[in-house]
């Protein structure tokens, strides 16, 4: 697929499951899809994220990245406005310890794995205080069969919680 493709593929996915859990999931989780300001074309000031999602553990803002050549995440996929939001709300505090209130999801098709990963540990990679591996840190990792799996099994608003 081309660059734009997969992103606007994979995020149609991700929206398309949100509203599926939507209708699967007690008590019913509050889904809202952020308008791209990137696609609107200056018309629209930068949103936090991607989506927004509240449930009965709490809120979690999600940004969801794709790539068709990179197996880990690029930072410079990530605007500056992103992380300034995931530097903002990653520091909320919460009274569940595993929650993690922002979130980046990131498709590799090269490597064809779904990585979640904490929005403080992108904040600190930005920073150039780390740098972003798979399995390291605070993140998720699975193969796209796993993903798949899990969410027609849970969904995805169950793996929001991952730890």
């Amino acid at each position: 697929m081309a660059k734009n493709e997969i992103g606007d593929w994979f995020q149609s996915l991700i929206w398309k499951q949100l509203q599926l859990d939507q209708s699967r999931t007690k008590p019913t989780p509050m889904v809202h899809q952020f308008v791209d300001s990137k696609a609107a074309r200056g018309f629209v000031s930068a949103q936090p994220s991607d989506f927004l999602i509240t449930y009965e553990l709490g809120t979690v803002y999600l940004e969801v990245k794709a790539s068709g050549k990179h197996s880990q995440l690029p930072l410079s996929m990530i605007r500056d406005q992103q992380i300034a939001h995931a530097a903002l709300i990653g520091g909320c505090t919460s009274d569940l310890q595993l929650l993690k209130p922002y979130q980046f999801l990131f498709f590799s098709e090269p490597a064809n794995t779904v990585t979640f990963w904490a929005g403080d540990e992108v904040v600190e990679a930005k920073a150039g205080k780390r740098k972003l591996k798979h399995g390291e840190g605070r993140s998720l990792t699975m193969d796209w069969a796993g993903f798949d799996e899990a969410l027609k099994a849970n969904g995805l608003i169950y793996l929001l919680n991952w730890s």
